[in-house]
């Protein structure tokens, strides 16, 4: 069969409009801040955080809790993981990393190291009202994953924190090392952008948006060199934009890496840009999305994740503007819908042994789906 024969065929199936079945509706307290959709205790469950709740609840996927766990404020960022031969979720809150078991019980803290410094003043600039609602001097973002061959949490947090630079955690909730700026020009490179890092699908180096460069995403490894530098295509929006009802926090976004039709990338999308830009980890340009047109005053990124359908990869988008994308793993639109508020938050996972989805909302909503071809 000739090459454009069997390219055409693969395209057809990757590309079908998938069916997408709701499977339930779920509420936390307040604007969904973190959502997984996962496994716990042999269950299919999801775990969520609440802006105006402290900690995060595990229900499983019919919605009776499993459990719940008080971190004494707001989660922005979680993952669960593999910690070693432990399942856990790990969770930011407080400038504390904390380490849950899949029963609930707490396994470890890891306090974020801090500097105070009056220079601080002339590096971020926070309203009142971001300070209090949206992780000002919280841990932003972590993930989990292997690096050189080690189970590792890596998180960053805001303010205080910030110029300690992203930790790298071992499993038992100890430092392996901190990316901290060194007081002369090549330590600049480690001031990470809010929410915008991952480690890489290979395992051999932490991917990261840096300050003033947001089209490109640096390839860093543990000694904290950058290894490379790679460069994405996204269309930034042309200001700040408030909406009613929403506060668009411009230090979130995703930086998410994975396998996409069996090439390493990296996705990069946040709440400045109107599309989502993907580059392999060998630096060649994948695709870009456009999720908004040029002009469109409420555009933005608040989350991707990527999962598959019938191992086909997938990619899924949440947007400022109420709206997700389901894109398939080389760019194309697969479908997307709107929701009556923002899309904080999305999650790949299993519901039943299917491919599935969860979305959270601004306004304390969540869905769950499953996914199959059509």
């Amino acid at each position: 069969m000739p090459l454009f024969g069997r390219k055409k065929k693969r395209e057809a199936l990757v590309f079908n409009k998938p069916k997408i079945s709701k499977y339930k509706e779920y509420s936390v307290p307040g604007p969904t801040s973190c959502l997984a959709l996962t496994n716990l205790q042999g269950k299919d469950a999801i775990v969520a955080s609440a802006l105006d709740a402290r900690g995060l609840i595990a229900m499983d996927i019919d919605g009776g809790k499993l459990w719940s766990f008080d971190t004494g404020a707001t989660v922005y960022s979680l993952a669960v993981a593999n910690l070693g031969s432990t399942r856990a979720v790990v969770a930011g809150s407080g400038g504390t990393v904390f380490a849950i078991s899949e029963n609930g019980t707490e396994l470890w803290q890891y306090p974020m190291p801090s500097t105070r410094s009056i220079l601080m003043q002339d590096w971020i600039i926070w309203t009142p009202d971001a300070v209090s609602r949206y992780g000002y001097n919280d841990v932003y973002h972590l993930a989990t994953g292997k690096l050189d061959g080690e189970d590792v949490v890596i998180a960053i947090a805001g303010w205080e924190h910030y110029f300690e630079g992203p930790q790298i955690i071992s499993t038992q909730g100890k430092q392996i090392c901190s990316l901290k700026p060194k007081m002369d020009r090549t330590t600049d490179v480690f001031r990470v952008v809010g929410c915008l890092l991952d480690l890489s699908p290979r395992g051999d180096a932490i991917l990261a948006v840096l300050a003033g460069m947001f089209k490109e995403v640096s390839v860093i490894s543990r000694e904290g060199n950058i290894k490379d530098k790679l460069k994405v295509d996204v269309d930034t929006v042309p200001k700040i934009r408030y909406t009613k009802g929403a506060f668009q926090d411009k230090c979130r976004g995703k930086l998410v890496a994975g396998k996409l039709s069996g090439v390493d990338a990296a996705v990069l999308g946040s709440p400045e840009t109107r599309s989502v830009g993907a580059t392999s980890l060998d630096g060649r340009k994948l695709w870009k999305y456009e999720v908004s047109p040029k002009g469109d005053i409420n555009a933005g990124i608040n989350d991707i994740a990527i999962g598959s359908i019938n191992d086909q990869p997938v990619v899924i988008i949440g947007t400022f503007d109420h709206c997700v994308h389901l894109i398939s793993g080389d760019g194309h639109r697969l479908t997307s819908w709107r929701y009556p508020s923002n899309v904080t938050n999305v999650s790949y996972g299993k519901i039943n042994g299917k491919d599935a989805i969860a979305i959270g909302l601004y306004n304390g909503q969540i869905f769950t789906y499953t996914l199959e071809q059509a």
